[in-house]
C-alpha cells in the first residue's frame, strides 16, 4: 500500500532543502554584493586626497560637503563611501534643519568618530558664543563639533578683542568645540586674513576663493600670511562665475571634465588650500565632484582656465576683493547692494540654487535695490575689477524676480 504521508514528508523535506538552498544562495549573493560595494566604497574613500588643515593637525578630504539643505542618511553614506568625511553646516541653513538632519543621519549610521563636522553661527557678542554653540549642538544632538565659525565675519574688532579670544578658548577647553575660526565672503576678507595671521588664536578660515583669485595680488599676499601662520584655509564659492562657462567648456569635456570639476581642480592646485567646500544638492553632483578630486588638471587645462578668467573678468563681481562693496557705495554716494545682488546671481547661474537665490534677493531691503541708471554707470566706472555692473544688475533683477511676479 502506498504511504501518502511518507510521500508528503519527502516532498516537504525536499521543498525545505530547496528553499534553504535558494535562500542561502540569495543571501550569499546579497552578501557578496554588499561586500563588493563596501570594497568599492573603501577604494573610493582611499582615493580621496587629504591635506593637513593648518595647525589643527587634522587631515581632511580636499572636498568638503556643504549643507545649505537637509542631509539624509543615504546621502551621508554615499559621501562617506566616496571619502567625503568633512561636513559643513550652519545654524541658519534651512532654519536649523540642516544641522538637525546631519546630526540625525550621523547618529543613525553610527559614524561620528569617522567624520569632521563644522557648523557656524552669528553670536553678536562674546558672552553669546556659548549659547550659540550649545543651540547648534542641541540641533545636531551631539556633544561637540570639530570646528565652529563665526558666520561671514565682517568686524575687525572681533580679532582684536581679548574678550572674543577668551570666549573662544573657553569653548575649546570645555570640549564642545575643538577649533575656532570664521567664514568670510564680504569686502573685509583681505584685512581679516591679515589680522588672523598675526592675532594667533584663529585656527581655520573659510574664504571666498576660486580659479579667478590667482590674479588678485592683494588677496594672495593675505592668503600667504595666513597660511604661513598655520591657519587652515577652506575655499568656498569655488565656481566663481556669474556667466555661462559654455564658450570655453569643450576642451575640458574632451579631457573628461565638467565645468564644475575643472574649476574645483583649479582651486585644488593651490596647496595653501586644505579643502574646497561645495554645496552638492544631489548624489549625482556629489559623485561628480568626488571624481574630480582624483583627476589631475594638466598645464594646458590650467592655462585654458586662466584665459577664461581673464576674458570674463568684467562679467564676474569679485565681491570680497579688498573693498569692492565700499567702492560701489562711495561711487554711488549711498548704500547699494551690488556685491550681494551679484553674489545671488552667481548662486542662480553657477550653482543652480535658483530658489535660494531668489529668496535671498527678495529679502534685500528695497532701499539698497533702488537702482538708478546713473548710479550703476558711475559704479561701473569706479569698479577696480572693471565689472559690467549695469548689465549684471539688470540681469539679476530679471532672473531673480521672474518667477515671483504675478
Amino acid at each position: 500500500m502506498h504511504d501518502q504521508s511518507h510521500d508528503s514528508h519527502v516532498r516537504l523535506r525536499d521543498d525545505r532543502r530547496h528553499f534553504l538552498k535558494k535562500s542561502i544562495g540569495v543571501a550569499g549573493a546579497a552578501a557578496i554584493g554588499q561586500t563588493a560595494r563596501a570594497r568599492a566604497g573603501e577604494k573610493q574613500a582611499a582615493a580621496m586626497p587629504r591635506r593637513l588643515l593648518g595647525k589643527t593637525g587634522l587631515r581632511v578630504p580636499i572636498l568638503e560637503v556643504g549643507g545649505t539643505y537637509r542631509f539624509n542618511p543615504r546621502y551621508v553614506q554615499v559621501a562617506l563611501d566616496l571619502g567625503c568625511t568633512f561636513f559643513d553646516t550652519a545654524a541658519v541653513y534651512v532654519n536649523g534643519k540642516s544641522e538637525e538632519t546631519l546630526g540625525a543621519s550621523i547618529r543613525k549610521l553610527g559614524v561620528r568618530k569617522d567624520v569632521t563636522i563644522v557648523t557656524k553661527g552669528h553670536p553678536a557678542t562674546p558672552d553669546k558664543l556659548a549659547t550659540a554653540i550649545q543651540e547648534s549642538l542641541d540641533r545636531l544632538n551631539l556633544d561637540a563639533v570639530d570646528i565652529y565659525y563665526l558666520h561671514n565675519l565682517s568686524r575687525m574688532d572681533v580679532l582684536d578683542s581679548p574678550e572674543w579670544k577668551a570666549a573662544a578658548e573657553r569653548m575649546k577647553k570645555s570640549g564642545k568645540i575643538r577649533y575656532f575660526g570664521f567664514s568670510n565672503h564680504n569686502d573685509q576678507l583681505v584685512p581679516l586674513l591679515n589680522r588672523a595671521a598675526s592675532c594667533g588664536w584663529i585656527d581655520v578660515i573659510m574664504l571666498k576663493y576660486n580659479f579667478r583669485s590667482y590674479g588678485d595680488a592683494e588677496l594672495n599676499k593675505a592668503i600667504d600670511a595666513a597660511h604661513k601662520a598655520g591657519v587652515g584655509l577652506i575655499a568656498m564659492k569655488t565656481q566663481g562665475s556669474a556667466v555661462s562657462f559654455a564658450p570655453r567648456v569643450d576642451p575640458f569635456k574632451a579631457a573628461g571634465y565638467s565645468k564644475h570639476q575643472a574649476v574645483l581642480k583649479a582651486v585644488w592646485k593651490d596647496e595653501r588650500i586644505s579643502s574646497a567646500v561645495s554645496a552638492m544638492p544631489s548624489i549625482a553632483v556629489l559623485r561628480e565632484n568626488a571624481a574630480a578630486a582624483t583627476k589631475e588638471l594638466s598645464a594646458r587645462e590650467q592655462e585654458l582656465l586662466n584665459e577664461y578668467a581673464a576674458l570674463t573678468a568684467s562679467l564676474y563681481c569679485h565681491g570680497g576683493c579688498g573693498g569692492c562693496q565700499r567702492e560701489c557705495e562711495t561711487a554711488a554716494g549711498r548704500p547699494l547692494a551690488v556685491a550681494d545682488t551679484l553674489r545671488y546671481l552667481m548662486y542662480h547661474d553657477s550653482y543652480g540654487l535658483r530658489a535660494e537665490a531668489r529668496a535671498k534677493f527678495a529679502r534685500l531691503d528695497r532701499t539698497v535695490r533702488d537702482w538708478v541708471a546713473g548710479d550703476l554707470a558711475t559704479i561701473e566706472v569706479a569698479c577696480p575689477a572693471g565689472v559690467a555692473v549695469a548689465t549684471l544688475v539688470k540681469r539679476a533683477e530679471t532672473v531673480l524676480t521672474s518667477e515671483t511676479r504675478v
